[in-house]
Formats: structure tokens, C-alpha cells, sequence
């Protein structure tokens, strides 16, 4: 009997779901550098071989994340309340993954470029140098509007929140990718308030 396509394409798409969600966990915990094709195998209990027929290489399996990453960042953009936005950004960014139950990509990323793993210069990065402003930029423009930021330069304030989780997100990495602590990121939005 023949599969059909339709079947054929569930099956593909749910064994490229269990490689991501092992190798998100993996370059997580392990680092992108020291896991290896095996370990990714190894934990999703299936061949080296049929990882190899879905990516062609391990940085094949980190740029695949790019989507749910954007598919995140546009859910919390589009909150109602601009603070509220960058509030659970840096709740999702900075919180243990294995106490949340979730890992955003977008962490991930982060984890592989500060650790030097990868260039950040490709242009397969999607978390450019100007991330900060061009991402939350729009998010306190909207919030000035709404009267929940006071005026300055919305950009610039982009960039300030930006960088203070950088410098979070850094400290959780080199401390211990398990850490508990939570900034207090009320404190911080507090300065961009009227």
C-alpha cells in the first residue's frame, strides 16, 4: 500500500518537530559547540542517518528555529499594552526554562552568539545589532502614543531595554544556564514611565 502524500507530510513534519525540540534543548543545555549529531540522535531515539535526511548540517537545525522565533516576537508585539509587551518578552527571555516549561528560541540565539559558537555576522542571524531598535523601537513609539512611556526618543529606549537584558541574558549564561533569579524588570520599565 502507498502512503499518500498528505500522510507522507505529517510524518515529515512531526519527525522535524522531535529534532527541534531535542537540539532546542540540547544547544540549551550543552551548548551548540559540544552537542553533536549523535547527542541530537541519541535523545530523539532516532538515527544519525534520518536526522541527516531532514538537515544537512547542525546549523541547519539552529536556523530552523527562525520561525518560531518571529512567530513569538509578532504574538508579543502585538499585545494590547506596549508595556505589557516588554514585560513578557524579557519574563520569556531571562525566566529557567525547565522551571517555565518553555524555551524561546529566541534564547537560544542569544546563548550560541554570545558564546562566540557561530559568527554572529551571517546573514542567517536573525538577531542583528539593531534588533533592540528596530524590534522594541515600534513597541515604545506605540506605548508613547498610548501614554504609557514618557517622550524621549523611543529608539534609544529600545536600545537601553535591549541592552539591559543582553547584560541579563550574559550573566544567566555565564553564571549557570539553570539560574533562578529573575531581574526585576518592573524596575527597569519603571524609567521609560511618565
Amino acid at each position: 500500500m502507498v502512503m499518500s502524500i498528505e500522510k507522507r507530510l505529517k510524518i515529515q513534519q512531526a519527525r522535524e518537530e522531535q529534532i527541534l525540540d531535542v537540539a532546542l534543548t540540547l544547544f540549551d543545555t550543552l551548548g551548540y559547540t559540544n552537542t553533536k549529531m549523535d547527542d541530537i540522535s541519541a535523545a530523539a531515539g532516532i538515527s544519525k542517518g534520518l536526522i541527516y535526511r531532514y538537515f544537512d548540517t547542525k546549523a541547519d537545525i539552529l536556523y530552523a528555529y527562525t520561525d518560531a522565533m518571529q512567530k513569538c516576537l509578532d504574538e508579543i508585539e502585538n499585545f494590547d499594552s506596549p508595556i505589557e509587551s516588554i514585560r513578557v518578552f524579557g519574563e520569556r527571555l531571562l525566566s529557567n526554562p525547565y522551571q517555565t516549561g518553555y524555551l524561546p528560541p529566541l534564547r537560544v540565539f542569544l546563548t550560541v552568539f554570545v558564546r562566540g559558537e557561530i559568527d554572529p555576522n551571517t546573514d542567517k542571524n536573525p538577531i542583528k545589532n539593531d534588533f533592540g531598535r528596530k524590534y522594541f523601537g515600534p513597541i515604545f513609539k506605540r506605548g508613547q502614543e498610548l501614554g504609557q512611556i514618557k517622550s524621549g526618543d523611543p529608539e534609544e529606549f529600545a536600545d537601553i531595554y535591549w541592552h539591559y537584558l543582553l547584560g541579563q541574558m550574559t550573566h544567566v549564561i555565564e553564571k549557570d544556564s539553570n539560574c533562578n533569579v529573575i531581574p526585576n524588570l518592573e524596575a527597569v520599565i519603571n524609567l521609560f514611565r511618565p
